[in-house]
């Protein structure tokens, strides 16, 4: 009998081997999870797996998804997760950009149509492909009918150059007071400048007009020969040797009352910005549906009798006139811009609306403890009431989903829960030998509510709009020392300039012993106060 030696074995093996590799490689792929058939169930595996960084499956799963469910109601949100994908994950940004324009083509009148066509030029930045990322912003910032867009598009092209070019105003302007404009730069070597003014009472005339919602469209509306030219002039710009920024105050040459159109032009690219210069000044204050105006002449400071106050809101538009105290109170005041009218005078300023008049949900979510152990029982208490005016009402019976999430946004917990006689209702969650360590969600939302609707912001913790909505966290940890929480509470709310401010501070362990004998250390500071005149929210 002839004895193998031992290289011939081995290559015999290794050619076992190779030949059993495409069959191991095809029953691998077979051995792949199988997909949920549900169209739900597959979305949220889909995205829970990207939520966890495992990519690859979840790009099959939302692969899986378009194809079986092409038309489903988050097929948008597949198709651009699929691109997040290849953006964020893979750095795929050719495949990142071929879905991102699949979604374009698949979606074209989505209010998400422009943000992935911005998205998709990105990807030629991120490829180092400039030419072509210019290319694309420039096309954005023509086609793009939302001026916001636009801009966007024009920062992201000059972006791309190391390009910077902003102009803004954050105050009104008294009569006799020079006004300016800031302007942010980098890169920029020249500006063309053109500056206008408008009287006030060729604005009034516009306002009213069918049309004319609000200050913005009264002033598009004035023709040639209402506006003034005031000065057109090139400024130019140089810069340090390490620095190509630079922050410069443009003058505009008028002190006279009225509006100041003011525009700035570089490579083709034209802002714009709009002053108001007014002799008088007006205050204003809104809560309960109420709106409390205080009209005054800058420069004395003293009140304004018979200003007509407007607001310009589209249903439900107030007007008045301020008495002796330069006073106005408005009831159902439900938004919008307040303007102020005496003789050819004209001065604005914005009072922001603070809820929903009428009846609408407030919800708050606590837990028995801020911080928990392994094998340790969440206890949690959701306090319902219904906000009418000043009032809050007690509504038996109300029922929403509470459902809790963990620190990778899975969800551990989803239950309806009913609002009780007193107006509350509590539920609890055990916690087993190894929960995940980190920070817990508590969230809550109606039952009509997509099922998803936490999925793409669960880690936020407050929502706008007006349906019942509210959360908490909570922390799961092994075992530490005690911890303990330290609070100040000021003897006054208000205290006026050259008072004396008086706190206590306090110190308890969470279990709710006083941490006693520990040294204080603290800081007093004092927070500034700004107010940002916005004339494109006119």
């Amino acid at each position: 009998m002839t004895r193998q030696s031992p290289s011939l074995l081995g290559f015999l093996a290794v050619g076992f081997l190779l030949l059993a590799l495409p069959s191991y490689g095809a029953w691998s792929q077979e051995r792949k999870t199988d997909l949920p058939q549900d169209e739900q169930k597959l979305f949220e595996y889909a995205q829970n797996h990207m939520n966890n960084g495992a990519w690859k499956e979840s790009e099959r799963a939302f692969k899986a998804y378009l194809d079986k469910f092409p038309d489903a109601k988050n097929a948008e949100q597949a198709y651009v997760q699929i691109a997040n994908l290849h953006h964020w994950y893979s750095n795929q940004y050719a495949t990142s950009r071929e879905w991102y324009l699949k979604a374009c083509e698949k979606f074209p009148k989505s209010p998400n149509y422009w943000n992935y066509r911005m998205q998709a030029a990105q990807t030629w930045q991120y490829q180092n492909l400039k030419e072509k990322a210019l290319e694309e912003f420039r096309k954005i910032a023509k086609d793009a009918p939302d001026p916001q867009v636009r801009t966007s598009a024009i920062q992201q092209a000059w972006n791309v150059e190391g390009k910077y070019f902003y102009m803004h105003v954050n105050q009104s302007f008294t009569s006799g007071q020079e006004p300016f404009v800031h302007v942010q730069l980098a890169k920029i070597d020249k500006i063309a400048f053109r500056a206008e003014h408008i009287k006030f009472d060729a604005i009034l005339k516009q306002l009213g007009q069918a049309g004319t919602a609000n200050l913005a469209d009264a002033i598009s509306k004035v023709g040639k020969e209402g506006r003034r030219e005031l000065k057109e002039w090139i400024q130019t710009y140089t810069y340090e040797k390490n620095n190509n920024w630079k922050n410069e105050q443009v003058k505009v040459p008028s002190t006279e009352s009225g509006v100041y159109v003011v525009q700035g032009e570089h490579d083709g690219v034209v802002m714009t910005v709009t002053l108001f210069v007014s002799q008088y000044g007006l205050i204003t204050k809104s809560s309960a549906g109420k709106l409390l105006c205080f009209a005054q002449e800058r420069s004395t400071s003293k009140p304004v009798e018979g200003m007509t106050i407007r607001t310009l809101h589209a249903q439900k538009p107030l007007e008045g006139t301020t008495d002796a105290n330069g006073v106005y109170v408005g009831d159902n005041f439900q938004g919008g811009v307040v303007i102020g009218v005496k003789g050819t005078e004209l001065v604005t300023t914005e009072s922001y609306y603070g809820g929903v008049q009428g009846e609408h949900p407030l919800i708050y979510v606590t837990t028995d403890r801020p911080i928990y152990r392994p094998n340790h029982t969440v206890q949690f208490r959701v306090v319902h009431r219904s906000e009418l005016g000043q009032k809050l009402l007690v509504q038996p019976g109300t029922k929403f989903l509470v459902e809790i999430r963990d620190p990778k946004g899975n969800k551990v917990y989803e239950k309806v829960h009913t609002v009780g006689d007193f107006g509350s209702t509590s539920g609890q969650l055990v916690l087993g030998d190894e929960p995940s360590l980190g920070e817990y969600t508590i969230l809550t939302r109606n039952e009509k509510d997509d099922a998803n609707l936490h999925q793409w912001n669960w880690q936020w913790m407050g929502r706008w709009g007006h349906d019942a909505w509210n959360g908490v966290r909570f922390r799961v940890d092994e075992y530490r020392k005690p911890e303990y929480k330290v609070d100040v509470s000021f003897k006054k709310k208000t205290v006026l300039q050259g008072e004396d401010v008086e706190a206590t501070v306090e110190s308890r362990y969470y279990f709710g012993s006083p941490v006693a004998d520990a040294e204080v250390t603290y800081t007093v500071t004092r927070r500034g106060y700004w107010y940002y005149w916005r004339c494109w929210d006119f």
